[in-house]
């Protein structure tokens, strides 16, 4: 059994890492509730482990400054601040307290480097997971997507909330599908397809702000592989022209139906009404901009910004009671002010600016790795324009785990140790 699955891992602590990051994401894909924190305490008992064996603990300040700096900016203020006391008791409450608590499961993810290097949990067992996960939602997307016809307001019942859904998995197929030209053999082919095959079915959910990374992707790719994967760099050409051509003659054709969606929604902002889908957020960015005003330090926490939806909800202004500003920026401005918006942007640009540090490494796995970790985070970031995907843990979980895995996997950059 144990050689069976040498894919997952070469001992069984490797092999229970590989386990957590399955489950982590197939809870996530079936849209169930799971505690993140539990795979932190593991994460936690295993740098302990290695800690009391007196071991080689492996820190770089760039990945500590990423895994800690939104604790300290935005969950302890609402404690210093006691900001916690303001949100009804009950739902709302439990809501918002696991939002402020879900930077503390992130901080055990400073230790991987060192969890990864002394249990031998390597590159290629980690995209080996991936593959499960992408291989699998080929197949689970494309029959769901089928079933409902690819209706966006089908698909939003579905998978709500489908923004943030979108989000993750177009980002992790984007990540796959990028490692695939680091692969040399024929085989890796499959890869390149399934990945973009995934990725064309995520984007047929219509989630706009997920295509902003198409055209970086494409550009990327082509500066990095026109000399090396130039055969791959067609191939994956030729897949994407097909379907933008099945896209253009098909009728009622999603992509195509989101484009006339967001020009009605100009048509109705043009005659001053934001009931739609792009007026809405035009209300809510602007009104972030008077919140903020109101508490330009710490903002007005993140209950203020949905008491404030809902009085816009009954003034008629906004169609619903909306819970963020469906901006990542605008959101941590009017929430957390500028302490939490400069921590948004240092847990951006901390990761970009380490990932393009490594572009020019003479290790191609390194350059490969830090191009799919640069693209896997701007993704987000570009994504995070039209949607705040951190008001869920699970979602927010996945991006810091997959960065600081990627980060840490150049941070043991010998060559044995990846």
């Amino acid at each position: 059994m144990g050689y069976n699955l040498i894919f997952l891992g070469e001992n069984k602590v490797a092999k229970l890492i590989s386990l957590t990051i399955l489950i982590l994401f197939f809870y996530y894909i079936f849209n169930e509730k799971f505690r993140v924190w539990y795979v932190s305490i593991i994460y936690t008992l295993m740098f302990a482990y290695v800690f009391i064996k007196n071991k080689k603990i492996i820190m770089n300040i760039p990945l500590v400054v990423f895994c800690l700096i939104s604790f300290f900016t935005f969950s302890l203020s609402y404690y210093l601040f006691d900001r916690l006391d303001v949100i009804p008791q009950g739902g709302p409450y439990r809501t918002y307290k696991n939002i402020v608590n879900q930077y503390l499961w992130i901080i055990p993810f400073c230790f991987l480097p060192t969890i990864y290097h002394y249990f031998g949990f390597k590159t290629k067992q980690f995209f080996y997971v991936l593959y499960i996960i992408i291989g699998f939602l080929l197949v689970y997307s494309w029959i769901v997507g089928f079933q409902l016809d690819f209706d966006r307001g089908l698909l939003a019942d579905f998978y709500n909330p489908i923004i943030s859904y979108d989000i993750v998995f177009v980002s992790l197929s984007i990540l796959v599908f990028v490692f695939s030209f680091y692969l040399k053999s024929k085989s890796s082919y499959l890869i390149t397809a399934i990945s973009l095959f995934t990725l064309f079915a995520f984007i047929l959910h219509g989630s706009r702000g997920t295509w902003l990374v198409i055209p970086f992707l494409l550009f990327f790719l082509t500066l990095f592989y026109y000399k090396t994967q130039k055969i791959k760099l067609l191939f994956s050409g030729a897949l994407l022209l097909i379907f933008l051509i099945a896209n253009a003659v098909i009728p009622n054709s999603p992509i195509f139906d989101r484009f006339d969606e967001f020009q009605n929604d100009k048509a109705h902002i043009e005659n001053h009404s934001y009931n739609n889908s792009t007026g809405s957020r035009l209300v809510m960015w602007h009104n972030a901009i008077e919140l903020f005003q109101q508490q330009p330090v710490i903002g007005v926490g993140v209950y203020g910004v949905e008491k404030e939806h809902c009085h816009l909800a009954e003034q008629g202004i906004l169609p619903s009671c909306f819970q963020h500003k469906h901006n990542i920026f605008f959101q941590d401005l009017a929430a957390n002010g500028l302490i939490g918006l400069v921590g948004l942007i240092i847990s951006l640009l901390t990761p970009l600016i380490f990932f393009f540090s490594q572009f020019f490494s003479r290790n191609e796995l390194v350059r490969n790795l830090a191009l799919a970790g640069f693209l896997f985070v701007f993704s987000f970031l570009l994504s995070g324009l039209t949607e705040y995907y951190l008001f869920f843990p699970h979602v927010t979980y996945i991006f810091f785990f997959i960065t600081a895995s990627l980060m840490s996997f150049i941070i043991l950059k010998d060559k044995n140790k990846l």
